[in-house]
């Protein structure tokens, strides 16, 4: 986890909770994180905390899935994981670099040892038999978007998915209107 603090005076994006950053073959790259292979550039997603402002600052947490068993970062490694994500937000936010005035990237172990909580993945198992609803209702034409829909996930990779999975139907049914 990546805690880094920005100055007030950075406007976070209207009605933008969560910014996800999926870098081409995705799937790919979590199977090998999933291996316990490192590699960059690596997917991420960064949120501004629901946290009050305060002394000018308000707290931004990136969330950096690491290689399945990892929980320590050595500093050449604690240093790429860092840079990418500060890299990847100043590009995708105007004024992040100027703003940040806190960046402190937390392994697993050091979440742990801080917050006396652990990291990671925590699959929820449905009831046998449920599958959540479709993300379109044809009788009402109307595409549903999010992590309560299809597909199965319940975070930012399953509402990114949820989204582009909306916009391939659309466009397949524009086609077809010809």
């Amino acid at each position: 986890m990546l805690l880094v603090a920005v100055s007030a005076e950075l406007r976070w994006p209207a009605k933008l909770h969560t910014l996800a950053w999926f870098p081409p073959g995705i799937a790919a790259e979590l199977r090998r994180r999933d291996a316990g292979q490192f590699s960059v550039p690596f997917g991420f997603h960064a949120f501004r905390s629901d946290l009050p402002i305060r002394d000018g600052c308000y707290p931004v947490n990136a969330f950096i899935p690491l290689p399945a068993g990892q929980r320590e970062l050595a500093t050449d490694r604690r240093a790429a994981v860092t840079e990418h994500v500060r890299g990847t937000l100043v590009r995708r936010l105007p004024g992040f670099d100027r703003a940040v005035r806190h960046l402190e990237l937390l392994s697993p172990a050091d979440f742990e040892r801080i917050l006396q909580l652990r990291s990671a993945p925590w699959p929820t198992i449905p009831p046998t038999g449920y599958t959540k609803p479709p993300s379109y209702d044809p009788d009402r034409g109307i595409h549903y978007l999010g992590t309560s829909v299809q597909p199965p996930g319940t975070h930012a990779g399953a509402a990114a998915l949820s989204g582009r999975l909306a916009a391939q139907q659309v466009l397949r049914q524009l086609a077809s209107r010809g």
